[in-house]
């Protein structure tokens, strides 16, 4: 699909729609692997995702703002990455980055006033697009 469907150089974004299999909504390249890998440069996303899709409660669109943030350079929003160093507050958030809030587990759903951090200010951070909370 990429191989024949790309365009453009690491400065443009390719976006696919498939129709994966397995539960998964979208994955995405990072760009620290174009040099080694410019045909699978891009993201993807489940067709259905999109908003007035069928991937309920997934389509509204977060998906592909989630793969777009890997796409920049965020790091997955994954427990193995939030656990390191359980709530203890560091310099950037779970994804890597400064603005998003330290959080011990990934949070599914819609956990409103989750705080599974209770020794730093502030509520979960539910509403971040990388984290896997409904759209």
């Amino acid at each position: 699909m990429k191989s024949a469907l790309r365009r453009g150089t690491a400065d443009d974004l390719n976006i696919y729609t498939n129709n994966m299999r397995g539960g998964l909504l979208g994955w995405a390249s990072f760009p620290s692997n174009y040099n080694s890998s410019p045909l699978n440069d891009g993201v993807v996303i489940l067709f259905s995702s999109v908003p007035g899709g069928t991937a309920a409660p997934y389509n509204l669109g977060d998906t592909v703002t989630h793969e777009v943030r890997h796409w920049m350079g965020h790091l997955p929003y994954l427990p193995v990455r939030l656990c390191m160093g359980g709530c203890a507050r560091k310099a950037t958030g779970g994804d890597g980055l400064g603005d998003a809030p330290k959080e011990k587990l990934a949070a599914f759903g819609c956990p409103v006033n989750r705080d599974r951090c209770p020794s730093i200010s502030g509520l979960d951070p539910f509403t971040n697009f990388m984290v896997y909370t409904d759209d």
